[in-house]
C-alpha cells in the first residue's frame, strides 16, 4: 500500500518525473514486483534506444512471460520462429495487399507489406532491400505469389541465422561501385537518364527507367536493378522522377554492396563458363579471333555486374594480332583473374590519398588535352594516341585509356573522356 503523499501531484521513477492523475484521489496499491518489472524494462529502452518503442515492448514483455528470469539480449536476441508460423503470416499479409486477387502486387503494395512482415518477424528494417533485390525475378515490375512465397520464406530463415550472435556484421561501404566513384556513376546515370528522357520532361516510365539502369555503363546486376526500381518513387501516372532519386541511388548500391545483397562475388569456373559462352556466340565464323569491341562487349553482357570501364581494363590486358583482334581462348583465362579481382568486396575501398591521386592525375591530363580541347570537342583518335605517348604514364594505363577510346570508330569525345579516364586507370592500378 502507497499513500497518496508518496507521489504528491507527480512521481519520480529513473530519474524522470511523471505526472499522476491519481494525486488527488484515493490511496494506490502497486501489484508486487511491479517496480521492479518497469524499471528493468526502462532500462532496457534506454539501451537499446528503439525507433519504435511500442514494438519492442511487446517483442520484450513476450519474452519475459515466455522465459521469466532470462536475461534480454535486445539487439542480439533471436526468436526463431517455426517454418510454418512464417510461412502463415507471410501468405495472410499477400493475401490481405492483394486487394483485387490477382495474384500479383505492384510494387507500392509490396513495400507496403514488407514494412509490415517486418514489423511481424522483427528483422532488421535494412534487409527489406534483400527482398527488393530477389523478388522480382521475372522482372515484370510485380510480385507474383508464386515466386515470392518460397522465397520470402528462404530468406527470413538465412537473415535469423544471420543475427545468430557470431554471425558476419555488415562490411564498411565500399567506395567504389562497380569501379566507378560517386561523381563517376552519378555523372554516368545523369548522363544515361537524359538520353532516354527525349523529351527532358525529367522523368521516365517504368520500362524506360530499367533499361536505363541496365546500361553497359553502369554494369548494374539484376539484384541491384531489382532493389533501384522497388526504392524508386512513382509519379501519379506511375514514371519515375529520375532526378530527385538520383542522389539515393549510390548510397542505396553502397547498402546492398556493404550488406552482401549485390552478391556480385563469382568462382573462377563460372566467370569462365560466362565469358567463353558469350564470346563463342560472338564468333559466328569459328575462327577463334574477335576484336577489341566484340570481346569488350561481350564481357560487359556476360551478367557478371561489369560496368563498361570495366570492361575496358579487362580487355586492355590482351594480346592482339596484326590486326589487333584477341585469340580470345588464349586470354580468358588472364581475364577471369582480373575479373575475379574486381568482383571481390576489397576492390571497392580505396585508400586515403585515392582524392589527391586523382587530382594530381586530372591535372596532367588536361593540360596534356589542352592543345586538342581548343580546336574543339571532338579529335581523331591518332592525335590522342599520341598525346597519352607523350604523357609517358605506365604502359598499361596507356593501353587502357587507349582500349576505351578507340571504341569510337576513329574519332574521340574529349568531354566523355576525360570523364572516364581516371576510372580506368583505378582500375588498373587496383587489377593489373
Amino acid at each position: 500500500h502507497v499513500p497518496p503523499a508518496h507521489f504528491g501531484s507527480s512521481f519520480q521513477l529513473g530519474g524522470c518525473i511523471m505526472a499522476s492523475k491519481f494525486a488527488a484521489k484515493s490511496p494506490v496499491d502497486l501489484p508486487d514486483g511491479f517496480s521492479s518489472v518497469l524499471k528493468a524494462f526502462i532500462t532496457e529502452v534506454l539501451r537499446e534506444q528503439p525507433h519504435d518503442i511500442v514494438a519492442f515492448g511487446a517483442k520484450y514483455f513476450e519474452h519475459m512471460a515466455r522465459s521469466p528470469g532470462e536475461e534480454y539480449r535486445g539487439g542480439t536476441q533471436v526468436d526463431v520462429p517455426k517454418s510454418e508460423e512464417v510461412e502463415q503470416i507471410v501468405v495472410e499479409l499477400f493475401k490481405q495487399y492483394d486487394s483485387d486477387g490477382n495474384g500479383h502486387l505492384d510494387p507500392g503494395e509490396f513495400q507496403s507489406l514488407m514494412h509490415d512482415l517486418q514489423v511481424r518477424i522483427g528483422f532488421p528494417v535494412s534487409e527489406i532491400d534483400r527482398f527488393l533485390a530477389e523478388a522480382d525475378r521475372n522482372q515484370d515490375d510485380r510480385i507474383e505469389y508464386e515466386e515470392f512465397i518460397p522465397l520470402a520464406l528462404q530468406i527470413i530463415q538465412s537473415l535469423y541465422a544471420k543475427t545468430r550472435p557470431g554471425a558476419p556484421e555488415e562490411l564498411p561501404r565500399p567506395q567504389l561501385i562497380h569501379g566507378l566513384s560517386e561523381r563517376q556513376f552519378d555523372d554516368t546515370c545523369a548522363r544515361i537518364f537524359q538520353r532516354f528522357d527525349a523529351h527532358d520532361t525529367g522523368v521516365l516510365t517504368v520500362d524506360l527507367f530499367k533499361n536505363a539502369l541496365q546500361h553497359h555503363d553502369l554494369g548494374l546486376t539484376r539484384r541491384e536493378v531489382n532493389a533501384i526500381l522497388f526504392r524508386a518513387p512513382r509519379d501519379e501516372y506511375g514514371r519515375v522522377p529520375y532526378a530527385e532519386f538520383l542522389r539515393d541511388l549510390f548510397p542505396l548500391l553502397q547498402h546492398l554492396t556493404a550488406a552482401r545483397i549485390s552478391d556480385t562475388e563469382l568462382e573462377n569456373d563460372e566467370i569462365y563458363g560466362l565469358i567463353m559462352e558469350k564470346l563463342q556466340a560472338a564468333d559466328e565464323t569459328e575462327s577463334g579471333v574477335l576484336s577489341i569491341e566484340a570481346v569488350s562487349t561481350c564481357i560487359q553482357e556476360a551478367g557478371m555486374g561489369l560496368s563498361r570501364l570495366q570492361a575496358f581494363t579487362v580487355v586492355s590486358e590482351a594480346e592482339t594480332d596484326d590486326e589487333g583482334n584477341i585469340l580470345f581462348a588464349e586470354f580468358v583465362p588472364r581475364a577471369v583473374a582480373i575479373i575475379r579481382s574486381m568482383l571481390k568486396f576489397e576492390a571497392g575501398l580505396l585508400d586515403d590519398g585515392a582524392a589527391a591521386e586523382e587530382e594530381e592525375f586530372h591535372h596532367a591530363l588536361d593540360s596534356a588535352l589542352r592543345p586538342l580541347l581548343e580546336l574543339g570537342t571532338e579529335c581523331e583518335f591518332a592525335d590522342l594516341r599520341d598525346t597519352l605517348l607523350e604523357m609517358q604514364m605506365p604502359e598499361n594505363e596507356t593501353r587502357a585509356l587507349l582500349v576505351a577510346a578507340s571504341s569510337g570508330g576513329g574519332y574521340v569525345d574529349l568531354d566523355q573522356f576525360r570523364a572516364q579516364a581516371w576510372g580506368i586507370v583505378t582500375q588498373v592500378r587496383l587489377h593489373t
